[in-house]
């Protein structure tokens, strides 16, 4: 079960918000297999992002495919390479 709040401060925002939500499970079931993992730069005491990223990958159910938008330790071409994969793919997803 997950917990949390939504940040609302209106009924207006806070309907939105719920229809957002509700929403997810059809969006989650079309995009059924499809993940992008992102892993962004990292200083010398941070986790190593990459690393946890492409673990989580290789535990993947079977026929699930990835994208990957890694930053780090990039140069500004690379950055902006990897932007633009999160955007396409995000691009691809049903709204």
């Amino acid at each position: 079960m997950a917990i949390g709040r939504l940040p609302a401060l209106t009924a207006e925002e806070a309907n939105i918000l719920v229809a957002k939500v509700a929403r997810q499970a059809d969006v989650l079931q079309q995009t059924a297999g499809r993940h992008l993992f992102v892993a962004d730069n990292k200083a010398r005491s941070d986790a190593d992002f990459p690393a946890l990223a492409r673990a989580a990958a290789a535990r993947l159910p079977a026929g699930s495919s990835a994208s990957w938008a890694v930053l780090a330790n990039s140069s500004s071409k690379a950055v902006k390479a990897a932007r633009t994969a999160l955007f396409r793919a995000g691009a691809r997803a049903p709204r």
